[in-house]
């Protein structure tokens, strides 16, 4: 685990600890002070049961973005803490785009770093992605047998 992922882990679990502490507080406070009335524990329950739907749809966001960024080897706890704290559906909507664009992204079979389509050589590890047409010598990908640009057969190495 990197620095970065580390650091996300700990600032989402700060702030999720402030916030449901927070509730928690609130909710303690109000069943102390005996505020409720008979005629609001019902209003107070359907509040409640609503509050906690609402409270859900973040948590089920942030379960479900973390699980694909570590997939798409992103950082998880970064995106979870943009998707469930950024307010209006906004961190979501980043996440969409810049997930995008991630998606188009190939992988280097040496490393396993994110490499874009067209490149020939990992700029990560070095390792060639392509293979070079003997006729030609212009880059091919490797599952071809014949080359795309003169037709010719390409020996396999």
């Amino acid at each position: 685990m990197n620095e970065n992922t580390n650091k996300f882990k700990i600032i989402f679990w700060i702030i999720t600890s402030v916030i449901i502490l927070g509730i928690g507080s609130m909710v303690f406070i109000v069943i102390l002070s005996g505020t409720i009335k008979e005629q609001d524990v019902i209003p107070s329950i359907i509040v409640g049961v609503f509050g906690l739907f609402i409270s859900l749809i973040p948590i089920i966001m942030g379960i479900l973005v973390h699980k694909d960024a570590k997939r798409l080897q992103m950082d998880p706890w970064m995106w979870t803490l943009i998707v469930m704290y950024v307010p209006y559906f906004i961190g979501l909507i980043i996440y969409l785009v810049v997930r995008s664009n991630e998606k188009n992204k190939s992988r280097c079979i040496n490393c396993g770093s994110a490499v874009e389509s067209d490149y020939n050589i990992c700029p990560n590890c070095g390792h060639q992605l392509a293979d070079v047409c003997s006729n030609c010598s212009r880059y091919v990908k490797k599952e071809f047998s014949i080359c795309p640009y003169c037709g010719k057969d390409i020996e396999k190495k």
